[in-house]
């Protein structure tokens, strides 16, 4: 009997952690999808410049200080030339487009998994920290055929922060 209840425990243990991953994972699309909306209607890229990391949240995403050094300015670099970024950069072909958050954490980068995320995360996978999980977003025309792909928003405690094309980086 004792060992029917450490089983169940175990069971049940593994159910919290599995449905509390499937929880963050929704809650951090839910958060993406508020921040598509504010990019839609985004003008001279007001709100896209709050997506722009410092170089603490660089120490957040990659694993050793030369790797935050190398995102960060490179990071610093894209940014400081935004205003060359067209203004609908960010924003899909029409405003009716439908967007899919894609996400792949470091683990399934490393296994060659991006689900959907550009193929080139696969090789700076080790540059992040273990915990990171890339984000991006993707909007289709009607006919499910891609748009625009846009990624690199990482989600650091409760903000999020882009870096366009960080791969380029390494």
């Amino acid at each position: 009997m004792l060992k029917y209840k450490k089983i169940q425990i175990i069971i049940y243990s593994l159910l919290v952690v599995v449905m509390s991953s499937c929880y963050s994972n929704s809650k951090n699309s839910d958060e993406l999808i508020k921040i598509v909306e504010k990019l839609k209607i985004d003008e001279n890229h007001t709100f896209f410049k709050e997506l722009e990391p410092t170089e603490i949240d660089c120490k957040a995403i990659f694993s050793n200080t030369w790797n935050a050094s190398k995102g960060y300015e490179f990071s610093k670099n894209r940014w400081e030339g935004l205003e060359m970024v067209p203004d609908n950069a960010m924003k899909p072909e029409s405003m009716d487009a439908e967007v899919l958050i894609l996400s792949a954490t470091v683990e399934e980068l490393k296994k060659g998994e991006t689900n959907g995320l550009p193929i080139e995360y696969v090789n700076i996978a080790s540059r992040f920290k273990e915990d990171v999980t890339v984000y991006g977003i993707q909007y289709l025309n009607e006919d499910k055929t891609v748009q625009k792909t846009r990624t690199a928003f990482f989600k650091i405690k409760d903000r999020w922060v882009m870096f366009p094309r960080v791969y380029i980086a390494f």
